[in-house]
């Protein structure tokens, strides 16, 4: 009866006084937008003017209410099934919008940024995460930005020395001193405890926007001197080396990598492609061929944001579907 009596003074408030009605809207449509993991938890017929404070919270606390009692269940019946597996999508919603916050404040970034400002957001400064299984360590590392797959580290080193991280692919051996620090170096271990099994590695360099072409350049001459490190480990310990250089594109760079002949790939902006050649002393005869990418700021950025819409994507119109009582 009170939803019944609820929904008729609801169409009477919306037919006598159209401006509820529009203003209605455009609060249930913001928070749509916003909070699209709680789509179908937000009320449908209210009285009067909607409160977007109050339908925001009424929605948590729907949701809070339904997570805690699948969490206290002891046995997921069919419907319990369903309703884990629709709040674990939620949660998952939760995590990509955290993503598109992240996309967002990279697309500001401008020519009085520092290369900072793009480091720290992709995984921050001096940091070393190990063992990608812990799930604390989601929220401080964007590695995803340049690829999902390179979520699945067994370790992530940011502005760390080649010293370190040749230590860590060797487990520990002691290396010369050497200073360099490649921006970023994320390894991969099928069993990093056992030293036979061999590891795969990517190495990243930035830089910052509106910097001279000689500048830009050195993002490939850095790349070289990382190989050169690297290669005294190949293949014996490393199975494979990836290199990104992340930079920002002119016509003067670009003809300067297709003299180097490298392969424009498709992209949302610009990608160069490259299997450079390495030799592992001066009298290797056979060379090594790794695989070196290039690509603009903007594709990092706009290529992130459309892998991360479409999940986005998916997600909202299986919310739109539901509607929780």
């Amino acid at each position: 009866m009170k939803k019944i009596f609820r929904t008729k003074i609801a169409n009477i408030i919306q037919r006598e006084i159209p401006s509820f009605k529009e203003s209605n809207e455009k609060t249930k449509l913001s928070l749509s937008k916003s909070y699209p993991h709680l789509l179908g938890y937000f009320e449908d017929e209210e009285i009067g003017i909607v409160s977007r404070s109050k339908s925001l919270e009424m929605a948590q606390q729907k949701f809070l209410r339904d997570q805690k009692t699948v969490l206290e269940a002891e046995y997921l019946d069919e419907e319990k099934y369903d309703k884990a597996m629709d709040l674990s999508s939620r949660s998952l919603a939760e995590y990509i919008l955290y993503r598109e916050k992240i996309i967002s404040k990279l697309e500001t970034i401008t020519n009085k940024d520092s290369e900072a400002t793009i480091h720290n957001l992709i995984l921050p400064k001096r940091s070393i995460l190990k063992n990608n299984h812990n799930i604390t360590t989601i929220y401080n590392n964007n590695l995803w930005l340049l690829d999902n797959k390179y979520m699945t580290y067994t370790t992530a080193m940011s502005e760390r020395t080649m010293q370190e991280v040749v230590e860590e692919i060797t487990q520990g051996v002691e290396q010369e001193s050497d200073s360099n620090r490649p921006d970023l170096a994320i390894i991969f271990s099928d069993n990093p405890e056992d030293l036979s099994c061999k590891v795969d590695v990517v190495i990243i360099e930035l830089k910052k926007r509106g910097i001279k072409l000689s500048k830009t350049e050195e993002v490939i001459s850095q790349l070289k001197q990382r190989a050169t490190k690297l290669m005294n480990y190949y293949p014996n310990r490393i199975q494979r080396i990836w290199f990104y250089g992340i930079v920002e594109f002119n016509d003067e760079f670009k003809l300067s990598l297709k003299n180097e002949h490298y392969t424009p790939l498709f992209s949302k902006d610009t990608l160069y492609y490259k299997e450079n050649e390495w030799y592992l002393s001066l009298e290797s005869d056979i060379p090594y061929k790794v695989g070196t990418y290039i690509l603009s700021i903007d594709a990092f950025i706009k290529d992130a944001k459309a892998h991360n819409e479409i999940f986005l994507n998916i997600l909202k119109e299986g919310f739109k579907a539901c509607k929780i009582n």
